[in-house]
């Protein structure tokens, strides 16, 4: 009983945090917020926080990679088959789930959110040619990878910053329709 309550203050701890860091965003870009500030907005101490994160960059991260695992999975369980699905999943994920998508624009050190999913795409799950392409089509690969993974994050952005007022059934159609059809193929 006594971990259950430690675990269950600790979810509480981690709650109040993550408004904290939401709130502040709001007004402040996220290398003008101190430790202080979050401490101070979530009414617990510094040392606290500290028993949770490094900084507000590493609080900042971790709350992306949450979102990011999540996404991850939906790649997974998606990969060589209907994008349709995969975006329609991703949509809903994003405007059911996600309390503030917006985070996953916000650079850390190691960029923004978006920006990790894409690179993770691009050498992961990115569909591959039916045939071995020779150097030339290799380049040319490379672009066209980067041109559609990079495209359809761009639209999703501009969706997020919209104000998700479009259906994620009407942006998934959206998405694959702006896919160019005639290189997908679906391999891993």
């Amino acid at each position: 009983m006594n971990a259950e309550k430690h675990d269950r203050r600790a979810r509480r701890t981690e709650k109040q945090l993550k408004e904290a860091l939401l709130k502040l965003l709001n007004s402040k870009n996220i290398s003008q917020i101190s430790v202080r500030e979050l401490a101070d907005e979530a009414d617990i101490t510094r040392a606290t926080f500290y028993k949770h994160y490094r900084d507000a960059f590493d609080m900042l991260t971790k709350l992306q990679d949450e979102i990011l695992n999540k996404i991850l999975d939906l790649i997974n369980q998606t990969t060589g088959n209907n994008p349709y699905d995969f975006f329609l999943k991703l949509y809903k994920y994003l405007a059911n789930e996600v309390i503030h998508p917006e985070i996953l624009f916000i650079n850390t050190d190691e960029g923004s959110a978006f920006k990790k999913i894409g690179k993770i795409i691009i050498d992961n799950y990115m569909l591959l040619w039916s045939a071995k392409p020779q150097n030339t089509e290799q380049i040319n690969y490379e672009y066209y990878r980067t041109y559609t993974v990079y495209g359809c994050i761009s639209v999703i952005e501009s969706w997020i910053k919209r104000g998700m007022i479009e259906s994620p059934e009407y942006m998934s159609e959206l998405s694959v329709s702006l896919m160019p059809y005639g290189r997908i193929i679906s391999k891993k």
